[in-house]
């Protein structure tokens, strides 16, 4: 239970928990998996980010790509789901940097890690840090373009031993097999 938790919550300066300098537990059990992310596009229009079970339709386009960056890249849609397996290198507090030409929303698990929606202006930067377990995390991005011009997604993190870079595609995989069906 305590795991879960610390998997769904965030720390809250104004809620503060004795369990707040724990790190995110990474998965107990890791599934078979591949290089890559899963990602779906949609043509569709949205007023913000939406959550991908409340569209209405089939995604237009569905696949593999090698990072989040490349997803919004790959088709230029109105919206664009990305999900996945972060590896993070060894435990310690990480720093995720987004900045999106439309509106954006990050997960870990199942804990909001950065909302780049309500009220972000477009091409500024959001950033959030985390304390995370060594291992394989489940990383969930949603981009929606909210006007006519180009398409831009920036993911960058930082952490123990890095400065700020682009997720390196050797971090990030999806599952293959039987166990891809949990992580969706």
């Amino acid at each position: 239970m305590k795991r879960k938790v610390l998997q769904l919550r965030r720390p809250d300066a104004e809620a503060v928990r004795p369990y707040d300098q724990e790190p995110v537990p990474a998965l107990d059990s890791v599934p078979e998996r591949s290089t890559g992310l899963s990602y779906q596009l949609f043509e569709t229009t949205v007023p913000w980010t939406p959550a991908i079970a409340s569209l209405s339709g089939k995604p237009t386009k569905t696949g593999i790509a090698p990072t989040l960056n490349a997803v919004v890249a790959n088709g230029g849609k109105a919206v664009a789901a990305c999900r996945g397996l972060l590896e993070v290198p060894e435990t310690g507090e990480y720093t995720f940097s987004l900045t999106a030409g439309g509106g954006a929303v990050l997960h870990l698990h199942e804990g909001l890690v950065i909302d780049a929606d309500r009220g972000y202006q477009p091409g500024t930067l959001a950033k959030a840090t985390v304390r995370l377990e060594q291992g394989f995390h489940l990383i969930n991005l949603v981009y929606a373009r909210q006007t006519q011009s180009a398409s831009s997604l920036q993911l960058q993190w930082s952490g123990p031993g890095f400065s700020l870079k682009p997720i390196e595609a050797n971090r990030l995989f999806h599952a293959t097999g039987k166990a891809k069906g949990p992580l969706y």
